[in-house]
Parts: C-alpha cells; sequence; structure tokens
C-alpha cells in the first residue's frame, strides 16, 4: 500500500497500470473500495484513517519530515502503522519545516541504525 496525495497516487496508478498491467494496481478512489491483497494498493491521503491497516514496511524518505506537525503526530500515534521495519530519511529542522528534527529523532530513538548522509549535511537515514 503507497500512501501519497491524490495527484501522485493518480501518477502512481498511471505508471504501475502501464508497467504491471491493470488488473495488479488497485486505486481506492471512493469509501467502498477496499484494499486488495496481492495488488499495489494506491491509498490517497483522504482515506488513511478510514482504510490504513498494520504494515511491514513504512518508508518516508524526506516526506514525514516536511510534513505539518499534525501529520507526523497521526504517523507517531499510530505507531508507524505498526510497521516491524523502518526506511526513513529526514533534515534538520529550518524555518520551512520547523519539526522535520524532532521527527527525525522521534524514529533514530526507535531505529536499530541511524546514519548521517555525508554528501547531505543536516540530513541522516534511519532503519529498523
Amino acid at each position: 500500500t503507497i500512501v501519497d496525495l491524490p495527484i501522485f497516487s493518480v501518477v502512481q496508478w498511471l505508471y504501475l497500470s502501464v508497467i504491471l498491467g491493470r488488473e495488479r494496481v488497485n486505486i481506492i478512489d471512493n469509501d467502498s473500495k477496499i484494499i486488495e491483497p496481492g495488488k499495489f494498493n494506491l491509498l490517497p491521503l483522504c482515506f488513511v484513517e478510514k482504510k490504513a491497516k498494520a504494515c511491514d514496511l513504512f518508508i518516508s524518505t524526506w516526506a514525514l519530515s516536511e510534513s505539518s506537525k499534525e501529520t507526523q503526530d497521526f504517523v507517531v500515534k499510530n505507531d508507524f502503522f505498526g510497521a516491524k521495519n523502518i526506511l526513513f530519511a529526514n533534515q534538520e529542522s529550518d524555518s520551512r519545516f520547523k519539526t522535520a528534527s524532532e521527527i527525525g529523532d522521534i524514529v533514530a530513538g526507535k531505529a536499530s541504525y541511524t546514519e548521517e548522509i555525508e554528501f547531505l549535511p543536516g540530513n541522516r537515514y534511519s532503519f529498523l
């Protein structure tokens, strides 16, 4: 299941449908659609609270650290949707992303390994 902004969910649907075939891709575009096992499920943000289930892997490469504090709190409150594994990239806080370091520190506290990104000063990867 890939969670993203609605416009990017459509772009992902188009790409994955062309590459893998429409039968392998399920886009959640209304309340009655369900997440289908064995398919790539595209879940626009507007359906996350109703449709998000536990996951095995949570990946966010800068998206969550660039999100609002409310979004970050929602993900933390839901314990990263129960993910057993996390791949997370974030940057230090700045005037545009005031809580980037805060969410990064939360993830780093859960992580089994955190690595500064040498060629991107102030950025790091965390893995669980």
